[in-house]
């Protein structure tokens, strides 16, 4: 079982990407779970280049790549046939519906856990999936492994310059909440998308993303609101960062509408009271006047 720690009191310590190098940088460790990364992309050539390089940049652990493209117009097939001797699969859709691309991703994949990255994502170090895929075997193959992750380095141009920084001389926003109904109820995910894995056997009995909608936030929340409530699922975590995210990525899958959207399952999951609580709790002023405009078309959709 994990102790989570009050988020309040955990302090993002650079110096533990040092402690994972150290740790598997020597061999690979015998019974490590294959892990497969899917990358659901659309017109997103400026940011798929680095997440594949991302990916390659990997040691120590075994690993595929899915690709799921919605019939990109710009350079992403330039991309893909750049990097074919590396990507496991490449599945192309006619329409971009990033839970549905995901899906198809999961049903694709050959590894014992599936994660996905957004075009933009990056890995904080090399042994990212070797840490987690440890992490994995270290506990004995729970059904969700997830890290904290960084969403933005505002005072550096790039990772590496953090990086090379002392801790009280960055300022990242650091996500890692407890993954339970407490935490869901009010709206906050454990952390970011691409710092989720899941076992292989496990989403796909679950059915995965449920929601057909382009919103990924809305079935993303759905999917935890429903593995919460699975008394027998397993769930471990480390809350060392894997992933790094610069805000623009953010923003372009999450926006006011998508966390609008997201409240109708809060709803279904938790009930109207804690739709109130959500939106006066924690978007007082931003989203109460949405809310209460869209309230009848709201729980209707």
């Amino acid at each position: 079982m994990v102790v989570f720690m009050d988020f309040k009191s955990i302090i993002p310590d650079v110096s533990g990407w040092k402690r994972i190098h150290d740790h598997y940088s020597k061999e690979k460790i015998e019974g490590m779970p294959k892990i497969s990364v899917i990358i659901p992309t659309c017109n997103s050539g400026h940011l798929l280049e680095s997440t594949i390089e991302t990916f390659i940049s990997q040691k120590n652990v075994d690993k595929e790549l899915v690709i799921v493209d919605a019939d990109s117009e710009d350079h992403t097939t330039a991309i893909i046939e750049k990097y074919h001797e590396h990507i496991a699969r490449v599945y192309y859709v006619t329409y971009e519906n990033y839970s549905l691309m995901i899906n198809k991703g999961f049903s694709l994949a050959t590894g014992g856990y599936v994660c996905f990255l957004m075009p933009g994502m990056l890995y904080l170090n090399q042994y990212c999936l070797c840490h987690i895929a440890g992490l994995a075997l270290q506990d004995q193959f729970p059904d969700i492994v997830f890290s904290g992750t960084y969403l933005a380095w505002p005072d550096f141009s790039s990772l590496k310059d953090a990086i090379q920084k002392p801790i009280n001389e960055i300022n990242p926003e650091y996500v890692y909440f407890p993954f339970n109904k407490t935490w869901l109820k009010r709206g906050f995910l454990p952390t970011a998308p691409g710092s989720v894995w899941f076992k292989a056997d496990y989403i796909r009995n679950i059915g995965g993303m449920r929601y057909n909608s382009r919103l990924l936030r809305k079935s993303l929340y759905d999917l935890f609101c429903r593995i919460a409530a699975d008394k027998k699922a397993r769930i471990t975590s480390t809350y060392w960062s894997t992933t790094y995210s610069e805000r623009l990525v953010e923003k372009k899958y999450l926006n006011q509408k998508d966390v609008l959207r997201s409240l109708t399952v809060t709803f279904r999951h938790y009930g109207f009271f804690n739709v109130l609580v959500w939106v006066f709790r924690n978007k007082p002023v931003k989203f109460a006047s949405s809310f209460l405009s869209r309230m009848s078309s709201f729980f209707r959709e």
